[in-house]
């Protein structure tokens, strides 16, 4: 009987972890803007400056991707303000 609730505790834990709620589409497109790469890649032209930015979901983070790159972006980063 222990086992099966320890399993279940891990289990769920797993899944709360790996779904990250807390990391929404929008946190991880400003955690993305404030990459120094991004920044470089996205300062050379003008008409890029607010350039279209999708988030897709990824066990344990969300995967932003723009036309000239994609980035990580784990659960553990926060937006920084």
């Amino acid at each position: 009987m222990n086992k099966k609730i320890l399993i279940i505790t891990f289990v769920t834990a797993i899944v709360i972890i790996g779904w990250a709620p807390w990391l929404s589409n929008n946190d991880a497109k400003v955690i993305v803007k404030t990459y120094r790469n991004f920044q470089e890649q996205h300062s050379a032209e003008k008409q890029t400056e607010n350039p279209e930015i999708n988030v897709m979901w990824l066990p344990f983070c969300r995967w932003v991707t723009t036309y000239e790159g994609g980035w990580t972006v784990c659960f553990w980063q926060t937006v920084k303000k």
